[in-house]
C-alpha cells in the first residue's frame, strides 16, 4: 500500500490587470494509493463535486490518485476549508470503496471556499464497478463486465464500454462511443448521444433528446421517451424491423413522413432485430 500526500499552492489571476488581492488561491491535497484486487471484489466509487476518470489495466490491483481542491481569495480560508474535505479509500468484505465527502465544523453553515475533487482510478478490466457522482463529471474507458452508474448534475462519457450496464442520469449530458452489450438507461433531463452502439439497448428518457448511430450491430433497441426528440442513423434499413409511435409529435423516415397528434409506423421483416421507439411531445427521425 502506497500513500502519498502532496500539497501545492497555485496562484491564478482573474486577469493581467487585477490587483494582487484579487488573485485566487488554489490549494490541492493529493492522495495516491494502490489496493490489491481479488476476483470477487466489487469496486465502489462515490463522488461529490468530483471529476472522475476511470480507466482499466491488466494489473490485479486498483490505483487511485485523488486530488482534493480548495479555491478562495484568502489563503487562510483555502487552507482551513480544504480540511472540510474528507475521503475514504479502503477494502472491506464488500469490496474496494473510494469516496470523497464534506464535513463542516459545528456552527458553520456554509463554505467560503470553492471545494472540489478529482479522481483518477485504474481498475482491472473485468472488475464489477458501481459509480455515483453529483455536480461533476464521469468518464469510463475500456471497461467490460458489469458497470453501474448513477449521477446527478453530471456529464458522462463512456468510451469502449462493453458488458452489462445500468446507467442513470438526472440533469447532464451522456455520450457513448463503442458501447455495447446489455445496456439499460434511465434518463431525466439528460441529452444523450451514442456512436457505434451494439447489443440490446433499452432507454427510458424524460426531457432529454436522444441520438443513436449504429454500424449494424444492434440486437434490439427500445426507447420510451417523453418530451424528447429521437434521432436514429442506422444504415441499411432492411436489416431491422421498426415499430415507431408518437403522441403529439411527428415521424420522419426515408420511407415516409407522418404528421399529426398520434401516429404509428411499422416497417421491415419480423425476423429482423427490433427497433422500437415511443415518444410523447417529440419527434422521431430515422436516417440511413
Amino acid at each position: 500500500m502506497i500513500r502519498v500526500l502532496t500539497y501545492c499552492l497555485l496562484l491564478i489571476g482573474f486577469s493581467h490587470n487585477a490587483p494582487a488581492q484579487g488573485k485566487i488561491q488554489v490549494l490541492t491535497k493529493t492522495i495516491t494509493r494502490e489496493i490489491a484486487w481479488e476476483k470477487d471484489d466489487a469496486i465502489m466509487v462515490q463522488g461529490e463535486k468530483a471529476s472522475i476518470e476511470i480507466n482499466t489495466w491488466s494489473r490485479q490491483e486498483v490505483k487511485i490518485v485523488m486530488k482534493l481542491i480548495s479555491r478562495a481569495l484568502d489563503k487562510k480560508v483555502a487552507e482551513t476549508e480544504l480540511e472540510y474535505q474528507r475521503y475514504i479509500l479502503q477494502k472491506n468484505k464488500d469490496g474496494i470503496f473510494i469516496k470523497n465527502y464534506f464535513v463542516l465544523p459545528e456552527n458553520t453553515r456554509k463554505m467560503q471556499a470553492i471545494l472540489s475533487a478529482r479522481f483518477e482510478v485504474w481498475i482491472p478490466v473485468q472488475a464489477s464497478l458501481n459509480c455515483t457522482n453529483s455536480y461533476g463529471s464521469v468518464k469510463i474507458t475500456n471497461k467490460t463486465g458489469q458497470t453501474s452508474l448513477d449521477t446527478r448534475y453530471t456529464n458522462v462519457a463512456l468510451v469502449n464500454v462493453q458488458g452489462t450496464g445500468r446507467f442513470k442520469s438526472y440533469f447532464g449530458d451522456l455520450q457513448g462511443m463503442n458501447v455495447g452489450g446489455e445496456i439499460v438507461l434511465d434518463l431525466d433531463h439528460t441529452k444523450t448521444s451514442f456512436r457505434d452502439v451494439s447489443g440490446a439497448i433499452s432507454i427510458v428518457s424524460k426531457l432529454g433528446d436522444i441520438e443513436v448511430e449504429d454500424p449494424g450491430r444492434l440486437l434490439s433497441l427500445d426507447i420510451d421517451a417523453s418530451k424528447s426528440d429521437v434521432f436514429l442513423k442506422l444504415g441499411e434499413l432492411d436489416q431491422y424491423q421498426f415499430d415507431f409511435a408518437v403522441d403529439l409529435g411527428e415521424i420522419y423516415t426515408p420511407v415516409s413522413s407522418l404528421e399529426g397528434p398520434a401516429r404509428n409506423w411499422l416497417y421491415g421483416s419480423t425476423s429482423s432485430p427490433m427497433i422500437k421507439v415511443r415518444t410523447y411531445l417529440g419527434k422521431i427521425t430515422l436516417e440511413e
